[in-house]
């Protein structure tokens, strides 16, 4: 039940709201079915030989899949000693679940963004910030659902600089591409079929939205999504 990934591969946690991203590192996962540990370290940059000038993280995920709910957590540290001025220290602790009782399926998540950015030549910036989503969905037919969806995440507060307020992600995260997916062009990138010049790409940090939404799939090849949002 377990196995050791070295090299190159995709680093996913937190669903579209901290990491995914194809990058260097190690997972170890301990696979108990329904449950699943996974710890695992990435490297982000590796600058500098002589200064240790690295940027790494690390962390441990739980997850538990039944056929009616799922649960997980995740906790990860970031120690990104690459910047001239600064070393940066966030840390993120996320739970997530979902329940599906008979045509209802719901799910949820809430992400804490934590830790200090010591800087060099300025004061140290503590990070406080957080983001929260929630969705319902009811499957009204074959292939007919409707649905809503809310999410909210800190911004920074323009009359105190002395904190990180607004909800980071790691930097080299592209969870950004598949933010909008399914929901609206205005939080929406896919490189992969609109090129990448030619996209919208919009931070979601310090801000919300709510969705209502129809979906229709008369076919396996056909699926219609008509939503609105306010943002």
């Amino acid at each position: 039940p377990l196995t050791v990934t070295a090299g190159l591969q995709t680093f996913g946690y937190g669903g579209r709201l901290f990491q995914l991203r194809d990058i260097p590192g190690v997972t170890v996962t301990a696979n108990f079915a329904p449950h699943k540990v996974e710890a695992f370290w990435w490297r982000q940059t590796d600058s500098s030989r002589t200064t240790y000038g690295v940027n790494d993280t690390y962390g441990l995920e739980y997850s538990l899949k039944q056929k009616t709910f799922n649960a997980s957590a995740f906790f990860a540290y970031n120690n990104n000693l690459s910047g001239a001025t600064a070393k940066d220290h966030p840390w993120w602790l996320g739970v997530a679940g979902g329940f599906r009782p008979g045509n209802f399926d719901i799910s949820g998540q809430f992400v804490y963004n934590g830790g200090k950015l010591d800087n060099d030549t300025t004061p140290d910036l503590d990070y406080k910030g957080w983001a929260a989503e929630a969705a319902a969905k009811y499957k009204i037919g074959p292939g007919m659902f409707v649905g809503l969806e809310g999410f909210y995440s800190t911004g920074n507060d323009a009359d105190d600089a002395t904190k990180i307020q607004m909800y980071t992600i790691p930097a080299s995260s592209e969870s950004q591409a598949i933010f909008g997916n399914d929901r609206t062009v205005f939080f929406w990138m896919n490189a992969g079929q609109m090129g990448y010049y030619h996209h919208k790409n919009y931070a979601f940090m310090g801000m919300w939205y709510g969705r209502v939404n129809f979906e229709y799939s008369p076919t396996a090849w056909v699926r219609m999504n008509l939503n609105y949002l306010y943002i």
